[in-house]
């Protein structure tokens, strides 16, 4: 419970007696915390990070509900101070208390700002690792779906796009408003109270609509260009029957690239018996780049390392593709430079094979220079490596680049929807089954945003994986190869992606071939964990994780 601060001086006192009053005289009537509409509760983060103090601008009345108390319409703050929230009023102190505050507002349509940025509904405030003040908004789902659309599709969009995106964000939030989700890319991206005419009326048109498949709601995955192809939902998180991989002749590709240069400093004109002369003036070409892999790399066995990247003889795709043709599996080698505290320079190389695409886009800085997964073959231009591809992000479900084109074509949402999301049905969220609740602890991937320029696109990283959202069934139990098998055993391929074949049991060795999910197999040999096979013609090394014994 909060506990007043006694203050010494009168202006004070007429200040805090002013609330007293709001008590024992109450004038205004509180919007009741049970909405008749569906509620989701946000966790602010992408717009407020993590602040020891807040600048709050109330619009109206609004309830102190750990207090019992009227706060009048005004500027306040908050602050993290003696393990608890503290309230402040021009600078006097009002209240402090315990590590929970929150606030009512008196209407529906009031806004309440945090660091000038307008919220609707009720904001409870709450104390993080003592210092951090981490504010929740809870507000209908209709609001939230304005407050999201604009920023995850520009609202100047063809107003049938901007109408497939809001019932695509209304069915993935209504999935999840038994749960705490935030602000940022890990849902979806919500910047509080707008009244955009366009992306407002989007809402507004599609009030109460969701999609539902089989009785439950549908997982709405979404990104900002899915490359020409769209993503089975299987090859990065759970298999739903309605976000299968497919061509996509209404996405525009968004073509990225990125090239770097093979060697990054000439050792031959340097002395290395005297780094001294030449360490700290010499550069890599292609520093931003370089700096971001020196910052993996010291993160992945060189921590305190200072270092200089010499040169990148090799990057290669190990072949191995998910159903929508995305490259999973990468090499890299690396040669580099070390110098201690002594100033003791010496020579490394990283050869990193098996490498995942994931921990590549981290290695390279970030989802702005890999923006897909979605890769053309590596261009090896003689002295540079040229990395392209298509898209921007996952590629799972609706592409946004790829509403925009259906609906500047003349499609209506119902047609966006169906194409990207087929099997599923259109309807009021009153008349849709319940979908199975979401756990709290998932953290599930929606990260689209639809910049206005392909220049500007926010690329979205995979996540983990979503729960199944289909009935549950008990499997049978997956029999898998075992490394002391027979001499001759039948199995076949268990992949949600295409294997690779390799002469040689190690990822080093380029696949030959590839196989498909349920194409059969002998397993005549193996090796660690590599299971030598056949099948026609052809044989060669897979990884044991891959076979499924047939009998």
């Amino acid at each position: 419970m909060l506990r007043k601060i006694y203050i010494t001086h009168a202006g004070k006192w007429a200040f805090a007696l002013l609330f007293c009053v709001s008590l024992l005289f109450p004038a205004t009537t509180f919007a009741s915390s049970a909405s008749p509409e569906p509620a989701i509760s946000v966790k602010l983060v992408k717009y407020v990070g993590n602040p020891t103090r807040l600048t709050l601008e109330l619009g109206g009345d609004y309830l102190v509900q750990d207090a019992s108390l009227t706060l009048p319409q005004g500027t306040y703050e908050l602050k993290a101070e003696n393990n608890g929230i503290s309230l402040y009023k021009n600078g006097q102190a009002l209240y402090s208390g315990n590590s929970n505050f929150s606030l009512q507002p008196s209407s529906t349509q009031l806004t309440l700002k945090i660091n000038q940025r307008p919220y609707l509904g009720s904001m409870a405030f709450s104390l993080q690792n003592g210092k951090t003040i981490r504010p929740v908004n809870t507000l209908s789902i209709e609001d939230y779906v304005k407050g999201v659309i604009p920023n995850e599709m520009p609202a100047s969009w063809n107003k049938e796009a901007l109408k497939a995106q809001a019932v695509a964000i209304r069915t993935y939030a209504m999935r999840r408003q038994h749960q705490v989700i935030d602000d940022t890319i890990n849902f979806q991206v919500y910047g509080g109270y707008n009244n955009l005419a366009t992306s407002t009326q989007a809402a507004e048109e599609t009030r109460g609509q969701v999609l539902s498949y089989r009785g439950e709601l549908v997982e709405t995955l979404y990104s900002s260009s899915n490359g020409g192809k769209t993503e089975a939902s299987g090859s990065l998180w759970g298999a739903l029957d309605y976000l299968t991989a497919k061509e996509d002749p209404y996405d525009p590709k968004k073509p990225w690239s990125v090239n770097f240069s093979k060697q990054q400093i000439d050792l031959s004109l340097l002395d290395l018996s005297q780094p001294q002369l030449w360490w700290t003036s010499t550069k890599e070409k292609d520093l931003t780049l370089m700096n971001a892999i020196k910052s993996w790399l010291q993160q992945n066995g060189w921590a305190g390392k200072e270092m200089k990247i010499t040169s990148i003889p090799v990057i290669e795709w190990a072949n191995v593709k998910t159903v929508g043709g995305r490259e999973t599996k990468a090499r890299i080698v690396i040669q580099f430079l070390t110098r201690d505290s002594l100033g003791t320079i010496q020579a490394q190389q990283l050869d990193k094979a098996d490498l995942t695409l994931v921990e590549l886009r981290r290695m390279f800085g970030g989802s702005h220079i890999i923006k897909s997964y979605y890769v053309n073959p590596i261009q090896d231009n003689g002295d540079t490596f040229t990395v392209s591809g298509n898209g921007f992000g996952h590629g799972v479900g609706m592409s946004q680049y790829g509403a925009k084109s259906m609906a500047d074509q003349g499609l209506s949402m119902e047609s966006i929807l169906s194409f990207y999301y087929p099997g599923t049905t259109l309807s009021e969220a009153s008349k849709a089954v319940s979908s199975a609740v979401v756990a709290s602890a998932q953290v599930p991937a929606t990260p689209p945003v639809a910049p206005a320029s392909p220049a500007t696109a926010k690329a979205l990283v995979a996540k983990p994986k979503p729960k199944e959202v289909k009935p549950k069934v008990t499997p049978k139990p997956l029999l898998v190869a075992s490394r002391s098998a027979g001499p001759v055993i039948q199995g076949k391929i268990k992949s949600t992606v295409l294997v690779g074949i390799r002469n040689t049991p190690s990822f080093n060795a380029k696949p030959h071939a590839t196989l498909k999910n349920g194409q059969a197999v002998q397993v005549v040999g193996k090796k660690d964990r590599w299971l030598q096979i056949k099948t026609g013609n052809i044989t060669g090394y897979v990884p044991d994780n891959f076979v499924q014994i047939t009998r």
